[in-house]
């Protein structure tokens, strides 16, 4: 059998501009590998390959506490990258390990997905990963090995993107389209996977072709439904405008929000605990949680300018407990910001500008200020919200609340259960038993944390109903030293916010999905959500 003129091969495309160096990354421990110049007609290119070594596995440690014996097992794992640089794009091409060498902070985050949805056949698409753009980073992968039409995939066109496809596509301006007619499979993502020539000459016409691609043909009708978030290219004039927002934010408080970058999503399940690096200049790392005052505290002196630089070269990495590895990325991409320029909402997550202005918004925009109109309650007296008085925290505003008839202040009151530990159930309980939950709504941050809050709730009261009531009943008749009997907990969820309105244009876009996602959650648990405006002092 004759050699093919092409090979599957994954290519990612780098942001210009920069040296070798920064794109790709010597092995970390270090390890044997070699680089090499290349002499191609277009330029020089540069081939790293070696192994990845390790002087034992972490896991030969459990077998000596187990057994007293120890074992020497070394690991070594090869790659290669090869890093060619174009007029317009540069490229890396990876080979085993190599892609961990990458650095992804200059990968142009939506090469393979562009390329994909202008060649993909939409009928016979065989996996899509998506994820939402809140704090929460949900992702989902659905895959239906047969292949499928894309609209069995039921992705949701609000405030999502997609973070890689599988499928079958006919690649008619490439090398192996020329040589076979035949569909080939293709995975599309922050990278490409395909095949490409496996010549110079023809991995070159490829590359042209790839660019030619994307930047003369336009995606299917099918696709551009679920492109509702289009992203802001770095060369575009309304960028920089973003990036001053930006570097404005990074110096006020509740400025910023944290959310986990798309690239990252599936290390949350391995990572114990996190390590900060390059924010402070001279002084020792930072471990722990990662919240946005951090970074604030430390950018507000800089000048705007340099709190982005700050934010670029800093890196967090995800520590695992039984691994002595760490993956890390700039600390950039965890931003979460929203903000409005010119009329126009964008929004910053992973890295990548969004604009937050297409039809499936505005159909968004429109059905949930009635949904609102249509969960208000209200209850009468209940005291200002002086947040900037002395003592203007939620807890003390829960115990003036409690004052009046029909209120119990449960705030910090944590019940547990058998399946559960350590659930705040409620701050308030109603005059008939619903569980009012109580936020100050500063950022997106907050709310997307009341959010979570009143579905923890809700969950709790559904799956364990007597437990949940047993436990209750205890906290209540602890606090209230018994003058308070509960006989039964009310399915309905009260929202009482603070500092916003329960307006459309009071909440972030994240913040308008969150909320229909979550009444849509409480009502197929059985439950009702309420929102309540809570008096405040502005």
């Amino acid at each position: 059998m004759p050699d093919s003129p092409s090979l599957p091969t994954t290519v990612f495309q780098l942001v210009p501009g920069h040296p070798m160096t920064d794109y790709v990354s010597r092995p970390h421990p270090p390890s044997s590998f070699e680089v090499r110049t290349v002499d191609a007609d277009d330029g020089r290119w540069s081939l790293m390959c070696g192994c990845l070594k390790s002087d034992n596995v972490t896991w030969a440690r459990h077998i000596w506490s187990l057994t007293g014996e120890e074992i020497a097992l070394e690991t070594s794992t090869p790659f290669g990258v090869l890093f060619v640089p174009r007029p317009r794009w540069n490229y890396a091409f990876v080979w085993g390990a190599g892609w961990q060498l990458v650095n992804p902070d200059l990968v142009v985050a939506d090469f393979g997905k562009e390329y994909g949805q202008r060649r993909l056949d939409t009928g016979s698409l065989r996996s899509i990963g998506s994820r939402n753009l809140d704090l929460r980073g949900r992702i989902t992968q659905t895959t239906i090995p047969s292949g499928s039409d894309l609209r069995d995939f039921a992705i949701e066109p609000v405030l999502s993107t997609i973070n890689h496809l599988e499928g079958t596509a006919h690649l008619n301006d490439l090398t192996a389209g020329k040589h076979s007619k035949r569909s080939r499979k293709i995975r599309v993502g922050r990278s490409l996977r395909l095949p490409l020539g496996r010549t110079p000459e023809t991995l070159v016409d490829d590359l042209e072709s790839l660019e030619r691609a994307r930047e003369s043909e336009g995606r299917s009708a099918a696709w551009k439904t679920l492109a509702q978030l289009e992203p802001v290219h770095p060369n575009e004039p309304v960028h920089s405008a973003l990036e001053a927002a930006l570097a404005e934010a990074l110096g006020q408080e509740d400025g910023i929000s944290i959310g986990w970058p798309a690239g990252l999503g599936f290390n949350a399940l391995d990572c114990d605990w996190y390590r900060i690096t390059g924010i402070v200049l001279g002084e020792p790392e930072k471990t722990g949680e990662i919240e946005p005052g951090y970074f604030i505290r430390h950018l507000v002196h800089l000048a705007p300018p340099e709190r982005i630089n700050r934010m670029r070269s800093a890196r967090i990495f995800l520590h695992d407990d039984e691994d002595s590895s760490a993956r890390s990325t700039s600390a950039y991409r965890w931003i979460v910001l929203e903000t409005t320029v010119e009329d126009r909402r964008y929004l910053l997550q992973d890295g990548v500008w969004y604009r937050l202005d297409g039809e499936a918004v505005q159909q968004l925009r429109g059905g949930l200020a009635e949904l609102i109109d249509n969960l208000r309650i209200t209850y009468p007296d209940l005291p200002t919200w002086d947040r900037g008085s002395a003592d203007g925290s939620e807890n003390t505003y829960c115990e003036q609340v409690s004052t009046l008839p029909g209120f119990t202040c449960l705030d910090t009151k944590l019940i547990s259960t058998p399946m559960r530990s350590k659930v705040e159930i409620c701050d308030l309980l109603g005059p008939n038993g619903e569980l009012i939950h109580v936020k100050w709504l500063e950022s997106a941050a907050s709310a997307s944390h009341l959010f979570e809050q009143a579905r923890l709730a809700m969950r709790a009261l559904k799956e364990e109903p007597e437990h949940v009531l047993a436990a209750v009943r205890q906290r209540v008749a602890a606090v209230t030293c018994g003058r308070r009997t509960i006989e039964q907990i009310s399915p309905t969820i009260v929202l009482a916010a603070g500092r916003r309105t329960w307006h459309i244009d009071s909440l972030f876009t994240m913040s308008q999905v969150g909320l229909q996602n979550l009444e849509r959650d409480i009502r197929a648990l059985g439950g009702s959500l309420r929102l309540l405006d809570l008096p405040f002092a502005r």
